[in-house]
């Protein structure tokens, strides 16, 4: 069998599944199936539905979490995004400044917008950490 001929064999295998290749029309959808359920969807109230709320917070394996601690857990998981686009933002403004003030050969305002960056990013760090502290001992 030649490819060409394996080829149309294949495309008629295609065409086979949506045409009826001996009367050239679709195939036309069963017509003994039954209907689809009448289903209406109540939306549950989020309030009292909530397996995972209990009255002092949410429930993570057994135990109660507060609001406070899901607080502290929502600062402490943007430490990491806060430092590095810190270091981004002083160092994209460095390399601006070297542009605009045409410093080819010395990276200068590169190298202190990163060290501004990387500055302003740990005292924003140690702020956060600070404040999540700070919660902590609260309670």
């Amino acid at each position: 069998m030649s490819s060409e001929e394996n080829e149309r064999t294949q495309g008629d295998e295609v065409i086979s599944r949506f045409f009826d290749l001996e009367t050239d029309e679709r195939l036309k959808p069963p017509t003994d199936l039954p209907n689809p359920p009448d289903v209406k969807f109540k939306r549950p109230d989020t309030r009292t539905a909530n397996p995972n709320r209990g009255t002092d917070g949410f429930r993570v394996g057994g135990s109660a979490i507060k609001g406070s601690e899901l607080r502290g857990m929502g600062l402490a998981s943007s430490l990491g995004v806060g430092l590095v686009a810190a270091i981004a933002v002083g160092t994209g403004l460095g390399y601006l400044a070297d542009y605009l003030l045409g410093n080819k050969g010395t990276p200068w305002g590169l190298i202190t917008g990163f060290i501004l960056g990387v500055t302003a990013g740990f005292v924003q760090l140690i702020r956060t950490a600070n404040q999540i502290t700070n919660d902590i001992d609260k309670n």
